[in-house]
């Protein structure tokens, strides 16, 4: 019935204290410490954050015939409690940029034991060549698979 899908009061009130929560821990981010990072994963209903993180621009495979290289960041589990690596990879790929500052999620995973390679896409930012919407896509993302499987940080399982 439709009376029985409305939320109740109860649910309503529990999602904007979980949204409350997230655009605090969003603000406090930056501070060191972890609070924001805890925060953020509270307010996405999610366990506290494992490990910490160390993110490092990177340059990572060379493609049009060796001419450009694909640049981006590398966010990779870290702290006292984290696993050496190698780690499962996941890699995001952006015409957008990407900034070490605004959260895609990298961060929730890279605080959860994997790595992840965020990357300019050819042309755009950090990556050098022309950008042309979608032509390159294909080989590019297959040269950085291969490259990100080469890598010492990489566990051989890529997504």
């Amino acid at each position: 019935s439709v009376v029985a899908s409305i939320p109740s009061l109860a649910e309503l009130w529990a999602t904007v204290v979980d949204y409350l929560i997230y655009g605090l821990g969003f603000a406090l981010q930056p501070l060191p410490g972890g609070l924001g990072r805890a925060l953020i994963a509270r307010g996405l209903r999610l366990d506290p954050p494992t490990f910490s993180i160390s993110v490092a621009d990177i340059a990572t495979c060379a493609v049009n015939g060796g001419r450009d290289t694909l640049r981006g960041s590398l966010w990779l589990p870290s702290g006292a409690r984290a696993p050496p690596g190698p780690f499962p990879v996941v890699i995001v790929r952006t015409p957008y940029g990407q900034n070490k500052h605004l959260e895609f999620g990298q961060g929730l995973l890279a605080e959860r034991g994997y790595a992840v390679l965020f990357q300019d896409t050819r042309g755009r930012f950090g990556s050098d060549g022309e950008f042309v919407p979608v032509e390159h896509e294909r080989d590019d993302g297959a040269a950085t698979v291969r490259w990100v499987r080469e890598q010492p940080w990489c566990n051989g399982k890529v997504a």
